[in-house]
């Protein structure tokens, strides 16, 4: 016996269809950018745009054979202005944290032959007493 939908159970039909219909359509006219030279198309704040840009959508780009970048990793549902995030994230995980006074360290400094000092510091300076 089949039952017949409810107006809750056909809402939520008619929702999810117009809400992919509205991810398809995104998917398509989401902007990337390429270079003169490369193969490649990447996000709005890519490192290898550097030089030079063109603005394309994901389906041209595609058309033309242009590959996504496996730097920036340009995807359909991601907006450039994600990318805010990604920074701010990069930053905490590069950034090296302080230390502490009173920790002994190795001396910053270089030598007159070139190689870095081998005696340890505490200065927060970073350098022994000879390189002060």
């Amino acid at each position: 016996m089949m039952m017949k939908p409810t107006f809750q159970d056909r809402t939520l039909f008619v929702f999810l269809l117009f809400l992919v219909a509205c991810t398809s359509a995104y998917t398509q006219e989401a902007k990337v950018f390429v270079t003169d030279t490369g193969t490649k198309y990447h996000r709005e704040n890519c490192k290898y745009l550097r030089y030079s840009r063109s603005e394309l959508t994901i389906k041209s780009a595609k058309e033309k054979g242009y590959e996504a970048c496996k730097v920036c990793k340009p995807s359909p549902s991601v907006n450039s202005s994600d990318t805010t995030s990604q920074v701010t994230q990069k930053i905490q995980t590069t950034t090296k944290p302080t230390s502490s006074p009173g920790v002994s360290r190795r001396c910053s400094a270089t030598t007159q032959a070139g190689a870095q000092c081998k005696r340890m510091t505490k200065s927060s300076s970073g350098k022994c007493w000879q390189h002060e």
